[in-house]
């Protein structure tokens, strides 16, 4: 990791365009971040591919932007790796394409690394809480974040917002490479590496969510599953967790509950949702199921862990 090198700008924004989750979604994020407060010193990195027509968007409305394009678009672990040669900011932000920015964003995050922490990470609200199926995802992935929780060390960060100082990423190295973004993963490297996760909801961005329930399920699906391959239990722990998986997903959605219960609308919310919730659990568990017994097969055709 020579090519990273710490200088100015202050922090540097990685966001990586994903086809799946509609290639016109980052203009929304990138129409939400400015003006922001204070005086930060920033660059924007977007990673995409780019046709003529998307190329004079960012052109014309965010010239701003440091745009870095790409043949085709693939998986976001390799583009984050893309967009980490050409980084020069000290504090790495690893956003996503889908989300809204706070216009404190910046300042927050510059103050809660000022207190020596190397790794931060921030709330996550719903961008679109009128829409009732956004909310399944929602819960299913960043219900550990939501805003009013309390702030502290924390066993992981949500994957749309998240920082690293330059010399974290120096000493970890780049992101696994796999058809699914793992952050949880690569948190868990870090915090066996000697570094805390910190949690800080004055950070905070709101996500746009997955409205398709079909498309929720699969996600899940492949998400347990390559979760499951990748985390290297011997066989008897994966014999284990398959048998309990039924009671793994009863105790996630006693989870969920505990952390929408700090606020009356995220609880009332999830109470609604639970008819599509806990069902998506289950089969979320199913993939961890076949991801511990049988692994996971890659586009080359190779079963992992």
């Amino acid at each position: 990791m020579e090519h990273l090198r710490k200088g100015k700008p202050k922090v540097s924004i990685i966001a990586c365009v994903v086809e799946m989750k509609g290639i016109n979604s980052v203009f929304r994020t990138l129409d939400s971040f400015l003006p922001q407060e204070g005086t930060v010193d920033f660059e924007f990195l977007v990673v995409d591919e780019v046709p003529g027509y998307r190329e004079k968007i960012y052109r014309e409305r965010f010239p701003w932007v440091k745009l870095i394009p790409v043949e085709r678009l693939m998986p976001e672990p390799y583009l984050r790796n893309i967009a980490l040669r050409h980084v020069q900011g000290e504090i790495i932000v690893f956003s996503e394409d889908h989300v809204i920015f706070t216009h404190s964003y910046l300042k927050n995050l510059v103050e809660a690394f000022s207190k020596g922490h190397k790794i931060v990470g921030g709330a996550v609200a719903n961008a679109d809480p009128e829409l009732f199926t956004g909310w399944v995802q929602y819960f299913l992935e960043y219900n550990k974040w939501i805003p009013r929780l309390q702030e502290g060390i924390v066993d992981d960060l949500p994957g749309c917002n998240y920082a690293y100082h330059i010399s974290a990423i120096q000493r970890l190295g780049p992101f696994p490479e796999n058809n699914i973004k793992l952050d949880s993963i690569f948190n868990k490297k870090a915090r066996e590496n000697g570094f805390k996760l910190y949690y800080c909801h004055t950070i905070k961005i709101a996500h746009i969510n997955e409205t398709h329930i079909l498309t929720t399920i699969v996600e899940r699906f492949k998400f347990g599953r390559l979760f499951a391959a990748r985390r290297g239990f011997p066989l008897w722990k994966r014999i284990a967790y398959s048998i309990l998986s039924p009671i793994i997903a009863v105790v996630e959605y006693c989870r969920i509950f505990r952390n929408a219960r700090y606020d009356h609308t995220y609880l009332l919310k999830f109470l609604q949702c639970t008819p599509l919730l806990l069902p998506i659990l289950f089969i979320w568990m199913m993939g961890e199921c076949i991801g511990y017994m049988i692994g996971y097969k890659n586009n080359g055709g190779s079963g992992l862990g």
